[in-house]
């Protein structure tokens, strides 16, 4: 007969190691989160708080006429600091502002040139990690306009050049290179004597 005593338990780890390999790390603070816990709820509450004002104010710049980079990217920054952030944080804030930023200047159809110059000022800090789908929108955007200007400007070369000055900036604002532009212009079903015309009358600041 075996005779099992119970009183004297074995465990294979002691208790104590055995409630600390339960426990998770906060991947947030960085300190023990609880037996069978991954983070603390509060600092998770943080950190999203933290995350949704950075992509706000991101947004906001990318509407702004004051943008400012290195105010912009100081004050993302500081709320990183206190929202257990760091600097890839602010990096995916400004990817993610600038695309909903793409999204609201669109979301009537029509792009202006003024926030079309506004949004590529901000895709420079984000260019290489920018949504790719919000610069083929943009980018679509921007050609969309310029047919635009170039129907209007077309319509009044004859008249004085009214439009071309607009043309001009659009174009500049654009960065679509020269022979793009040229394209452009033969594809609108413009009259033949009209297109040499608008491309060589057409100013632009930038140099092509």
């Amino acid at each position: 007969m075996v005779v099992i005593d119970v009183r004297e338990p074995k465990f294979l780890f002691p208790l104590p190691d055995l409630l600390k390999s339960a426990a998770g790390t906060c991947p947030f603070c960085n300190q023990t989160a609880g037996i069978l816990s991954r983070e603390h709820p509060q600092c998770r509450r943080t950190h999203q708080a933290g995350w949704d004002e950075m992509v706000r104010l991101a947004a906001g710049a990318a509407g702004s006429r004051d943008f400012d980079e290195s105010h912009l990217r100081l004050t993302l920054s500081a709320v990183a600091k206190i929202s257990f952030g760091n600097e890839d944080t602010v990096n995916q804030a400004l990817e993610e502002g600038w695309k909903q930023g793409v999204a609201h200047s669109m979301a009537d159809g029509i792009i202006t040139q003024d926030e079309e110059a506004r949004l590529r000022d901000q895709l420079a800090l984000c260019s290489d990690t920018a949504d790719p789908d919000a610069m083929k929108h943009l980018g679509k955007a921007s050609r969309d306009r310029l047919m635009l200007d170039a129907r209007l400007a077309a319509i009044a070369v004859f008249d004085g050049g009214a439009h071309l000055n607009e043309l001009g900036e659009s174009l500049s604002t654009s960065g679509l290179p020269y022979p793009q532009f040229t394209s452009l212009i033969s594809r609108q079903g413009l009259p033949a004597r009209m297109q040499p015309l608008l491309i060589t009358q057409t100013p632009c600041k930038s140099p092509w």
